[in-house]
């Protein structure tokens, strides 16, 4: 189910606008290949009609044992200056290729530069809806507004990192619970407990010593009286069993059943 719904206009006006860049990039990329492609025919063309008057003026030179000496010195100057002309055309043509698929290549890679970019607005987009990773209780966080405590409402800002609501498994509770240092020899994980509501006396569930803090922490009221924090899983479940309720914990001796 969803559980909060973020305001997704600025993800999904971003995506709007890659999408438009994206599309004119593209559209640039086709005409760029239309242009490339008549400059290329018009460069096979002109290499084509050079080789025809280089060819041309090969069969003029063969004529110069045949004709006067300043016709045939023309004839030469001919060929000379077809063959340069050809030259200068193939190596120009080569130019020209590396110079098209530069330009080509430099708006290939904003058009990937645009997809990546615009797929990451509509993830984020997407991601402005959040819901339940499992099956619980949802629990709402509360906020000072006003001097008094609210819980978070509709239309409320947020900062980066703050909590707004917790999801609790009931079917999953733990406690935590205080124990005096005096205290911390007797108990060890795996040892069984029992927990009792403060809200409801009647209630009582079986536990289990879970976790205990390798360090003390000195008390609020006291600093010389310190204590360390064990975590207790509660066994079975209850409607009455909700978050945030304060307990007791009965720490059985070793052994007990």
């Amino acid at each position: 189910q969803v559980l909060i719904e973020l305001d997704p206009q600025d993800q999904l006006r971003r995506a709007f606008d890659q999408r438009a860049d994206l599309n004119d990039i593209e559209g640039q990329i086709e005409r760029l290949h239309g242009t490339q492609a008549i400059a290329r025919s018009q460069d096979d063309t002109a290499i084509e009609q050079a080789e025809n008057d280089v060819q041309r003026a090969t069969l003029e030179v063969t004529k110069n044992d045949l004709i006067p000496r300043v016709e045939a010195e023309k004839n030469t100057l001919m060929l000379e200056q077809a063959r340069a002309r050809l030259a200068q055309l193939r190596q120009t043509y080569d130019l020209k290729r590396i110079a098209e698929r530069a330009d080509l290549r430099i708006l290939e890679i904003r058009r990937d530069r645009g997809r990546i970019e615009l797929e990451q607005a509509e993830r984020n987009a997407e991601l402005m809806t959040i819901r339940a990773p499992f099956s619980g209780l949802v629990v709402l966080k509360t906020r000072w507004s006003g001097g008094t405590m609210v819980e978070y409402q509709e239309g409320d800002q947020v900062r980066a990192g703050q909590a707004v609501l917790d999801v609790i498994d009931p079917s999953r509770m733990r406690v935590r619970a205080q124990i005096n240092q005096a205290d911390i020899t007797r108990v060890a994980v795996g040892q069984r407990a029992k927990v009792r509501l403060d809200a409801y006396s009647d209630l009582e569930f079986d536990g289990v010593v879970e976790q205990i803090a390798p360090l003390a922490a000195p008390s609020q009221r006291n600093p010389r009286v310190r204590s360390f924090t064990a975590v207790v899983s509660v066994q079975g479940s209850h409607p009455n069993l909700l978050p945030d309720l304060t307990a007791s914990v009965e720490v059985l001796p070793e052994g007990t059943r």
